[in-house]
């Protein structure tokens, strides 16, 4: 483990990572992931290997895709504060999400399903839209 920038740092072997249908809840907040092997930055994408995630926390990030979410169709709850995101789409396809966290995005109005709660604006002056 290492840290810059105030960030953690995290080495993992990628190909380490296993479909795990009982994970429910990951939180990853001001963190990145490097591959033990090549130092290269690794996505979020490895994600997918847990289908059943209900919460996503992954703030902080510097995160630009979020299409990897589409793997994710049990998703209730969603933070993805402080990243860079432009296109919110893919929760759309999470059948089951309720709220979605966006403080400090680029785009801070996502055309999502009416039914899901969106959090926007910056915590301590919290927007709902509906």
């Amino acid at each position: 483990m290492s840290s810059s920038d105030n960030n953690l740092i995290l080495c993992i072997d990628k190909d380490s990572f296993h479909t795990n249908d009982t994970l429910r809840q990951l939180q990853f907040v001001s963190c990145a992931f490097q591959d033990k092997n090549t130092d290269n930055v690794i996505s979020l994408d490895f994600v997918t290997h847990y289908p059943n995630l209900e919460y996503l926390v992954a703030d902080d990030r510097d995160i630009e895709d979020i299409s990897f979410i589409t793997s994710l169709p049990n998703l209730k709850y969603c933070s993805l504060t402080h990243n860079n995101l432009q296109d919110f789409t893919p929760l759309n396809q999470c059948r089951f999400l309720e709220v979605v966290a966006i403080y400090s995005n680029p785009n801070d109005t996502p055309e999502l399903s009416e039914e899901i709660i969106i959090l926007t604006g910056e915590p301590d002056s919290v927007t709902l839209t509906e």
